[in-house]
């Protein structure tokens, strides 16, 4: 297996790994009050508007928790991940 670099400009946020494990780190400021930027991160089907608004096939599960798991459908890509900071 090859080993390869990730290099992503700020724009799209960083990569940080450690051991084995890889973390993406985005920090936005956005012009929205933060209740609605919270709920957009936090309720599932705001989640699924916000990030495939156009799709119907979109399914996120959340447990809003430190160690809490993450998992978002659209269409056919899974993403699964865990809350590491709240």
């Amino acid at each position: 297996m090859s080993k390869r670099k990730f290099n992503l400009s700020d724009h799209y946020g960083s990569v940080h790994k450690t051991g084995d494990v890889y973390s993406v780190r985005f920090d936005r400021l956005l012009n929205h009050p933060v209740k609605k930027v919270w709920e957009a991160l936090t309720i599932p089907r705001k989640i699924a508007q916000w990030l495939s608004p156009n799709h119907k096939t979109t399914e996120t599960e959340i447990d809003l928790r430190l160690g809490g798991k993450v998992r978002m459908q659209f269409m056919m890509a899974i993403s699964d991940g865990e809350i590491t900071t709240l």
